[in-house]
């Protein structure tokens, strides 16, 4: 059953750079075990959303938390733990075989080798762990790229584009991992694209950005009517 515990909670949230207003009180919740996807023009503040909550960026007005506690507060080890991130395309060695990158990023989080074991079969490339990351599949490389961000089992996964460069068989993978970790692993997903054939299919909660400022914020479920993300995103960005 989905809980109604809200993992992030956002409260007049606000970033400048410079002169230029980035993001304009933005206020809203989601949901533990929920999967949210950031819509908008480039320039909305899709993105400097996500680098606040990665804490990249640090110089914003407003509160942001993460069950319940300022992301300010954490330490960065704890923070680290409960976050996990895609951004763009996975980060990978490609002279290391699959097996051999999820073995470098477990030991740097001192994890066991049981755990990449795991990690092979929840991404489906257990048959494919010895192959080098150079001689596979852009899609193999994503789902790669998303196990290596749960390898740690995080609460809260940030996913920034995660279909760039994918052929229709990667995304249809990606969306089954996506679902897979959601409901058999309870990790929630905040993600920004503009792939709105990837979104249709996913179905995630929708919030639209525009100038910088929330303009919708919806399941697609939820309306009387059927919903795309390419209707909302006409009618409001």
């Amino acid at each position: 059953m989905e809980s109604t515990t809200a993992i992030l909670s956002i409260k007049d949230l606000s970033l400048s750079i410079g002169n230029q207003h980035i993001l304009e009180d933005l206020n809203f919740t989601m949901n533990k075990n929920s999967i949210l996807s950031v819509i908008g023009e480039n320039g909305s503040g899709k993105t400097s959303l996500i680098n606040i909550l990665s804490k990249t960026y640090t110089n914003h007005k407003g509160i942001v938390r993460l069950n319940e506690k300022n992301i300010l507060l954490y330490p960065k080890s704890v923070y680290n733990q409960i976050l996990g991130s895609l951004i763009g395309n996975a980060c990978v060695y490609p002279h290391l075989s699959i097996k051999e990158n999820l073995i470098y990023v477990a030991k740097l989080y001192q994890l066991k080798e049981n755990r990449v074991s795991e990690i092979l079969d929840i991404i489906d490339l257990s048959d494919e762990k010895d192959k080098k990351v150079k001689a596979i599949s852009m899609g193999m490389k994503q789902r790669l790229g998303l196990g290596i961000a749960f390898l740690h089992k995080p609460e809260l996964i940030l996913l920034d584009e995660p279909t760039n460069g994918l052929d229709q068989a990667g995304v249809k993978d990606l969306i089954a991992l996506i679902k897979k970790l959601n409901q058999n692993h309870e990790v929630s997903f905040l993600i920004a694209s503009h792939n709105f054939d990837f979104l249709d299919k996913l179905q995630p909660e929708i919030l639209a950005l525009k100038k910088g400022k929330v303009v919708f914020h919806q399941t697609l479920k939820a309306s009387n009517e059927p919903l795309t993300i390419n209707s909302i995103y006409n009618e409001y960005c």
